[in-house]
């Protein structure tokens, strides 16, 4: 388990979260440091623990839900995490000591239209641009199901020396009950228009929660049930101060790779790789002798289909799990319980994009192949899942097997 600024501003960035068009931003924007705090915990080990898993948990304490914090951190149920989020007006900055590749950070420059990923240990960072994306065609907009409600309840409390306002959003994903502060104007604005930013070309943050209260002001506490997982997002403190612009550059030295190199040199090209580099990266993939990665799939039960997809798949395989995602004309995603390689359960929902959308648990099994793409493992992921099910009560199954780098 992830924050989820933390998959928005790294596992997903390359794909899905360069910025789109922004509003140009005014002189006194918000300048300082922001510090986090995500909890997320499974419905499954809060149930049992007696608690009622229904929207009954936005009431409880979040001091309660700590208390919990010995019994089930130890068996992967609950993670707690703390970030810094540095902002200087159009840049954005967010610290992972804990990232999969050692410690690093993700970067954004609104105003520039690029994103990188910096990992120390590695000694390299991941440049995307605007361009890039434009180039690529991105992939895919948002679902056609009904967008999320958004209700003010008429609560009010101070949470952590700020004052908010509660908002309750529905949506075919879960719920949310989401305290917005408008105490800092500046910090509203910038604020806004870089979670705006960051997931203008997300497919599936495009619709997220705390997204849709933003023209209310700053959530300072999201609370946040779907299918299977209960997450808190809390601002601990706002701290108004001066920061450095070279924060927000990648330390000299780093090895620098763009996704032209992603994906360009992932794969032994027919021209060679001076060639590809004049094709771009649409005719980079075309040359490929064969695709970097894919996905092969059979749904049955309601809505049969099934098919192989290329060059739509990320995954990123670590110590502490396996993450898998197709990006195709079927969505299928992957997230595995356990860590390292093997068969691990996992929670797997498979989408399309007309807003169909089924969830549950299955199996995958992981196995590297001993290849490497630019550094990064190859992996085989054989999955399985049964009795996933859909908002209106459908049910189907999957199988499939899916190829790809570890990111």
């Amino acid at each position: 388990m992830e924050s989820r600024m933390l998959k928005r501003l790294a596992a997903y960035l390359f794909l899905t979260a360069v910025p789109g068009a922004v509003q140009p931003l005014v002189a006194q924007d918000f300048e300082g440091v922001v510090r986090q705090r995500t909890i997320e915990v499974y419905l499954d080990a809060l149930a049992d623990q007696g608690l009622d898993v229904s929207s009954a948990l936005f009431e409880i304490s979040i001091d309660e839900i700590l208390a919990l914090r010995s019994r089930l951190e130890a068996d992967g149920s609950m993670t707690v995490s703390e970030d810094e989020i540095l902002i200087k007006g159009h840049l954005m900055r967010m610290d992972a000591s804990d990232q999969e590749s050692g410690p690093g950070y993700a970067t954004i420059d609104l105003r520039a239209g690029v994103t990188r990923m910096v990992s120390l240990d590695e000694g390299m960072y991941i440049e995307v641009t605007r361009a890039d994306l434009e180039q690529m065609g991105g992939f895919g907009g948002e679902f056609e199901s009904d967008p999320p409600t958004v209700t003010e309840t008429g609560r009010t409390r101070t949470i952590n020396g700020m004052n908010a306002t509660a908002y309750e959003v529905s949506s075919s994903d879960g719920e949310s009950l989401i305290w917005v502060s408008n105490d800092d104007p500046e910090l509203t604005r910038s604020f806004g228009q870089l979670v705006e930013g960051v997931s203008s070309m997300s497919m599936e943050d495009a619709a997220d929660p705390a997204v849709m209260v933003l023209e209310y002001g700053v959530p300072v506490l999201v609370q946040a049930l779907d299918y299977d997982m209960y997450r808190i997002e809390e601002v601990m403190s706002v701290d108004r101060r001066s920061v450095s612009g070279d924060a927000f550059d990648p330390p000299t030295g780093l090895q620098r790779m763009t996704m032209q190199d992603m994906m360009g040199g992932a794969m032994p090209l027919g021209g060679g790789a001076a060639e590809s580099e004049s094709l771009g990266i649409l005719g980079a993939l075309s040359e490929m002798e064969s695709p970097p990665a894919w996905v092969e799939y059979e749904v049955s039960g309601g809505w049969d289909v099934s098919g192989r997809e290329d060059d739509v798949v990320m995954c990123s395989g670590t110590e502490d799990g396996f993450m898998g995602r197709s990006l195709g004309d079927v969505i299928i995603d992957l997230e595995a319980d356990g860590p390292g390689d093997g068969r691990h359960e996992m929670s797997i929902y498979v989408a399309d994009m007309t807003g169909r959308r089924f969830e549950g648990r299955g199996v995958l099994t992981v196995r590297p192949t001993g290849e490497e793409s630019f550094g990064f493992p190859i992996y085989d992921v054989e999955f399985e899942g049964a009795g996933l099910e859909s908002r209106d009560g459908g049910v189907l199954s999957v199988r499939g097997t899916m190829a790809c780098a570890g990111m």
